[in-house]
C-alpha cells in the first residue's frame, strides 16, 4: 500500500502543511504526521475526505505510487560515481555543491540542472543521451 507516501507527496505537491491536512480530517497535527509515516491508517471516512480533497480515487490513493519515477540520470550518477570509486563529496567538489545535494540528486529527490548534467556526462565520458536516457549499469553489466 502507498497511502503514507502518497499522502505526503500529494500534500507537498499542493504546498499544504500537515496542520492543514489535520484540520481537513479533524485530527491533530501529530495524527496527520503518523498517517504520513505509515504508523497508523485513517478510517474509511477520512480516506474518502482525502481522496476527494486530492481529487483522486481511493484506489489510487491506496494502491498506486503517485510519485513521479526517479529520472534515469539519478541512477546513472550513483552508478558512475561508485564505478569510478568516487564519493558524493568528490562529485560535490566537481559541481561546487555539498554532499547532501548530491545525495538528493542520486535519489531523484532533486532535479539536476541541465548545465550540471552536461558537466557530469562530459566528466564520466558518456554522451548526454546516454546519461539521461540509458541505464548505464545494464550496458556495463
Amino acid at each position: 500500500m502507498y497511502l503514507a507516501t502518497n499522502l505526503k507527496h500529494l500534500r507537498e505537491c499542493r504546498g499544504e502543511t500537515q496542520k492543514e491536512v489535520a484540520e481537513l480530517l479533524s485530527v491533530s497535527k501529530q495524527t496527520a504526521s503518523v498517517y504520513e509515516k505509515g504508523e497508523i491508517e485513517p478510517d474509511i471516512a477520512k480516506l474518502i475526505k482525502l481522496a476527494d480533497h486530492f481529487e483522486i480515487s481511493i484506489d489510487d490513493l491506496l494502491r498506486k505510487d503517485l510519485r513521479p519515477p526517479k529520472p534515469m540520470y539519478a541512477g546513472n550518477l550513483k552508478y558512475l560515481r561508485q564505478k569510478n570509486e568516487l564519493t558524493q563529496a568528490d562529485i560535490g567538489d566537481l559541481l561546487k555543491l555539498g554532499q547532501k545535494e548530491i545525495s538528493k540528486y542520486e535519489t531523484g529527490e532533486r532535479e539536476i540542472p541541465i548545465a550540471k548534467i552536461m558537466l557530469l556526462a562530459d566528466f564520466f565520458g558518456v554522451t548526454l543521451d546516454q546519461f539521461v536516457k540509458q541505464d548505464l549499469s545494464e550496458v556495463d553489466g
